[in-house]
């Protein structure tokens, strides 16, 4: 025991402070969450399409070559219509659509005219500030932005504080703070995520940081536990614990909290997936087979030349949309969205038949039961992480029961559900964010059950900080008088 106990005691020290931070850190982030661009806010501030002099679509036929596109859209950029095509390799170009030309990466006098244009959507009126083209800052380290490095840095110098940063590849913002936003983050994720961008910036490094700390917080804790309900049973009734002040807090928090605490600590491990842990596969294929799309230079010139002939008005962005070998178009009208057939431009909304098609699609030769789902279900549901909704629900009759989330609007794969992810929603969503059910999602019930119980957890952290520092210097007063 009294090995343990001096574990338990110097590993406490050495990670007792960010299991603490974690805590404190994790109060933030339960009303602040990292910042993240409004796509509602982005689409409400696009310019209508403007048709005038356009389109060279011989050169636009052309511009695909051999490749296959996976996906295009259209939108304005700086007063042209401008096309974005996504090859199926992943790699992205722009096209002007009045010249028909591959467009260069957008510059610096670009990214101030598309911040210019998106000041105006705001409530408060304001004028960009051109500050850097930057690789990452501190707000934009995610992996999901490496096609648009670098990136253009604006400030509108409002009272929000808000800065936006405008891709150098396709000329969209991508993300978007405020003053507010970036304040509490400094407590809030960037401490909870151990996201600062010197550590950050070395994504293999960070996930090693992040998994090992919590290896040994996880370690930490089970000896905690282990020592607590040790030294409670040896009073055997006589008291609760055989200590006194600040370490009486501590054992007893720990009994009442030492479950808790390892749930949390080892479901924040479960999210970094160690070594390939609960990996899913992803569901690339499964879209691809239900798109089964095939969209070269001359299909999608065509698409176009149809829409570039009736000038519909107020569009403000198009987008592929194909499904079952058949090229759809989403026309945007600020929020309002309309699918129509690429080649008559008939209205084709999303028919149940064309859902049925798309579950077989996807269950082969087995059997499927569809359901349109309002809001959500257990793992496909609007909470921390907003979604899509409504949704379809394809459950396959097979021995994962495997389920797959599909858009009522364009009848894409939006989501999916095996053994792997299922294993992940409990271990990780679940006990980490303590979302089991629709009602514990529910605000202010969920505050009222997560607010005490993460107030215990940082008492057996903060109490076992103070402890430990209460040593250490008291070692030290030790070795001054000694000496």
């Amino acid at each position: 025991m009294r090995l343990l106990l001096l574990i338990h005691r110097y590993l406490g020290i050495a990670v007792g402070v960010v299991m603490a931070m974690w805590c404190v850190s994790g109060f933030v982030m339960m009303y602040v969450g990292f910042p993240a661009l409004d796509t509602q806010q982005r689409l409400r501030s696009l310019e209508p399409i403007s048709w005038q002099d356009c389109c060279d679509f011989e050169k636009l036929a052309t511009q695909l070559g051999v490749d296959v596109a996976d996906q295009f859209s259209v939108e304005m950029v700086v007063g042209r219509p401008v096309l974005q095509i996504t090859l199926t390799q992943g790699r992205r170009f722009l096209v002007d659509l009045q010249s028909g030309e591959r467009l260069a990466a957008i510059d610096a006098t670009t990214a101030l005219a598309v911040a210019r244009h998106f000041a105006r959507s705001l409530p408060a009126k304001a004028e960009p500030r051109y500050l850097a083209s930057l690789e990452r800052d501190q707000w934009t380290v995610q992996g999901q932005l490496r096609l648009d490095r670098p990136l253009h840095h604006l400030a509108l110098d409002d009272e929000a504080g808000t800065e936006l940063y405008v891709s150098s590849a396709t000329g969209q913002i991508v993300q978007h703070t405020t003053t507010q936003q970036r304040f509490w983050n400094w407590l809030g994720a960037v401490p909870h995520w151990l996201y600062p961008t010197i550590l950050r910036d070395n994504a293999a490094l960070w996930s090693q940081v992040v998994i090992w700390l919590s290896l040994a917080g996880v370690f930490l804790t089970v000896i905690g536990i282990y020592i607590g309900v040790a030294h409670w049973l040896a009073m055997k009734g006589a008291r609760w614990s055989p200590y006194r002040g600040i370490s009486l807090w501590h054992h007893l928090s720990g009994l009442f909290f030492g479950v808790l605490t390892l749930t949390w600590v080892g479901s924040g491990l479960v999210s970094m997936n160690p070594w390939g842990f609960l990996e899913g596969s992803g569901f690339s294929a499964e879209r691809a087979s239900v798109r089964d799309a095939w969209i070269d230079g001359p299909q999608l010139a065509d698409s176009l030349k149809q829409l570039a002939a009736t000038k519909p008005p107020a569009l403000t962005r198009i987008e592929s949309a194909p499904l079952s070998g058949k090229l759809f178009l989403l026309l945007y009208r600020g929020t309002s969205i309309q699918r129509v057939t690429a080649t008559t431009l008939a209205d084709a909304p999303l028919q149940s038949s064309d859902v049925e098609r798309v579950a077989q699609q996807l269950a082969g030769d087995g059997a499927t039961q569809v359901d349109l789902l309002m809001d959500g279900d257990n793992y496909y549901y609007s909470g921390h992480d907003p979604v899509d909704l409504p949704v379809y629900r394809v459950a396959l009759d097979d021995k994962d029961r495997t389920r797959y989330y599909v858009s009522p609007l364009s009848g894409d794969v939006l989501g999916k559900v095996d053994p792997i992810q299922r294993w992940y929603r409990w271990l990780f969503e679940g006990l980490h964010r303590l979302d089991f059910t629709s009602f514990l999602r529910q605000r202010p019930w969920w505050d009222l059950i997560v607010l005490p119980l993460l107030s215990g957890v940082t008492i057996v952290c903060c109490t076992g900080v103070f402890m430990g520092y209460r040593r250490l210097t008291a070692r030290k007063r030790r070795e001054g008088a000694g000496g």
